[in-house]
């Protein structure tokens, strides 16, 4: 099937993700974790959560996520950026 330009714009924004660590969470949430970590597509919306207990899990959680997304579609992760609070 041929589409044009629009299936090159939608691919790449699909690829694209925003990040954000989140905490310290006080009283800590379920078992024990004190932050989190989203990552949002940036063209869906879709919105993923990881619960950490500690700060330096996130690039353990992002390695998790990254392979995650890549298996369940045709897309790797081409950036990744984090969240700017306005």
């Amino acid at each position: 099937m041929f589409c044009g330009n629009s299936c090159i714009k939608r691919n790449q924004a699909s690829s694209t993700y925003t990040c954000h660590v989140c905490g310290l969470v006080d009283p800590p949430l379920f078992n024990k974790n004190k932050y989190f970590l989203l990552f949002i597509n940036d063209f869906s919306r879709k919105i993923w959560v990881y619960f950490l207990i500690q700060k330096s899990e996130a690039f353990v959680a992002f390695n998790n996520f990254k392979a995650l997304v890549e298996n369940k579609s045709d897309f790797e992760i081409r950036a990744l950026r984090p969240l700017r609070p306005d």
